[in-house]
């Protein structure tokens, strides 16, 4: 099959500009997302949304548990990756090497109705959906108030003005993701999930999910990458 790769390093502040067809400028312009490629980054996108450890389509089941279980070992390399990561929109480079970012688009979820106000909240503004898979936690259908409230626990919840400031969001949460002693570029084995949303007219979540890679010393600074990140990616 043949694919196309597509390659953006563009100079800070300057804007992309890409044709109708590739996929992740429509889905930022789907989401009202602008997307700014500091000369610090370069972005890297395909026509469609890929996996991250590009191999061969046999190599790229599509991601379950199951196949986590079975998978996610160090001598699977890429494909271990690929199961636990999923297809991915774009992913953003830090120049310095410290860091790597995987970006997907994401919306709708399921929705919480119970009493505690703080997830209901950011369930309204993130869904929980693609968090709870991530964490591999909790019934994958209608979640306990339990299995809800527990999850929350296991996140850095920011403030929704710190959340608008940097995003132009409502909501903002991350959350530290198993590898599974799989190496990304057989450099970075850390990973952070950053999940920033928003609720639409239409009173679904419309969200931003990034897996942001670090090796384990680079890790230590997260907190200062995703002011970096902000500068790249901003609801409008």
């Amino acid at each position: 099959m043949k694919r196309v790769f597509l390659m953006f390093s563009v100079f800070m502040c300057s804007h992309i500009l890409v044709g109708q067809s590739n996929y992740f400028a429509g889905k930022a312009r789907t989401h009202q997302v602008k997307i700014t490629v500091p000369a610090t980054m370069t972005l890297f996108s395909q026509e469609n949304s890929f996996y991250p450890c590009v191999s061969t389509p046999e190599d790229n089941p599509v991601p379950d548990y199951s196949a986590v279980l079975t998978q996610c070992v160090p001598d699977k390399g890429n494909k271990g990756l690929n199961t636990v990561l999923g297809m991915v929109s774009a992913i953003l480079t830090d120049k310095q090497g410290r860091y790597v970012a995987f970006v997907n688009f994401r919306g709708g979820g399921e929705k919480y109705e119970g009493n505690n106000s703080k997830v209901k909240y950011l369930n309204e503004h993130l869904a929980y959906s693609t968090i709870r898979h991530d964490l591999r936690y909790g019934r994958y259908a209608n979640p306990s108030d339990s299995d809800m409230d527990e999850m929350t626990e296991m996140m850095t919840v920011y403030a929704p003005e710190r959340a608008k400031e940097l995003f132009n969001a409502s909501a903002m949460v991350s959350y530290p993701m198993s590898l599974y002693d799989n190496a990304y570029l057989n450099k970075f084995t850390r990973c952070k999930g950053l999940v920033i949303g928003r609720q639409t007219t239409a009173g679904y979540a419309q969200t931003i999910h990034l897996y942001v890679l670090m090796t384990d010393d680079s890790a230590k600074h997260f907190d200062s990458y995703i002011t970096d990140l902000s500068k790249c990616i901003r609801f409008e």
